[in-house]
């Protein structure tokens, strides 16, 4: 919209909006049924789906599935596997913000304004995007087709020379090796680094250890982006946006051999 309108005072607006529709469809949005068998509402928690599904028979089956879930769920145990496996997503989950996505992603806008290159920020933003969702849109059969490690090294590495192209166009002041490398980052990224690490909480982290291993990778993932998008302009005073990039470079490049020797093949 900032694009469409240089008037930034709907921009808040376009903001408020949608979060306005969001926060008042919340009343309307059943209790998760997991939650309510925990606490013996077996009776809402049907119902609830029931008026969902339309269907009683399929609500009652899927009841009845819960609840065998949630006899063999076990409590969080503290020992070396279960913190191993801990470690490894908390590890998995840093690379993926020190890839640069993040970096990338926010800064887009300023990023395309002091590197010097002739295009413009809000449609490198609106492609960047574009990449993202194509991307993501590919993972599900990707990882349905392709091992967890091959596809996580395919795109790691992808992200990896990409960072270099954009460092390279950025110095050489070229906008369509910048705009390009961008674009297939984007993608590769969506296809690989960007969907894989979750689909790996649910397989490397043992049952015990899944709830607080997923909390804590997650913990990881966004409190490392926090620090990565306040140290950007300090980075970029310090080292410039190229150096920046292949630093990104190099983090993507670790983040592949760490894989490579330290992530077992789950699927």
């Amino acid at each position: 919209m900032g694009w469409i309108s240089p008037d930034l005072h709907y921009l808040p607006l376009a903001v408020i909006v949608p979060t306005g529709f969001y926060c008042a469809s919340i009343g309307f949005l059943p209790e998760s049924s997991t939650f309510l068998l925990e606490r013996g509402c077996e009776n809402l928690a049907e119902a609830n789906l029931t008026r969902l599904w339309g269907n009683n028979l399929e609500a009652q089956r899927e009841i009845e599935s819960l609840k065998k879930q949630l006899e063999k769920e076990t409590k969080f145990e503290f020992n070396a596997k279960n913190a191993k496996a801990i470690l490894k997503m908390c590890i998995i989950m840093a690379f993926v913000s020190l890839s640069g996505c993040d970096t990338i992603y926010n800064y887009s806008l300023i990023i395309a304004d002091i590197s010097g290159i002739k295009f413009n920020g809000n449609l490198l933003s609106i492609l960047l995007q574009i990449g993202f969702i194509l991307g993501f849109l590919t993972s599900p059969p990707l990882i349905k087709s392709f091992k967890r490690k091959t596809l996580m090294n395919i795109s790691g590495l992808i992200l990896s020379i990409c960072l270099i192209l954009l460092a390279v166009g950025i110095s050489e002041k070229s906008s369509s090796i910048s705009v390009i490398s961008v674009l297939i980052y984007a993608f590769g990224y969506g296809s690989g680094i960007g969907s894989v690490p979750y689909t790996l909480l649910g397989e490397i982290l043992p049952e015990s250890a899944r709830n607080v291993g997923t909390s804590m990778a997650l913990f990881t993932r966004y409190f490392s982006v926090f620090l990565l998008l306040k140290s950007f302009p300090i980075s970029v005073e310090a080292i410039g946006l190229p150096l920046l990039f292949i630093l990104h470079s190099v983090c993507a490049f670790l983040g592949v051999l760490f894989v490579h020797f330290c992530i077992e093949e789950t699927k």
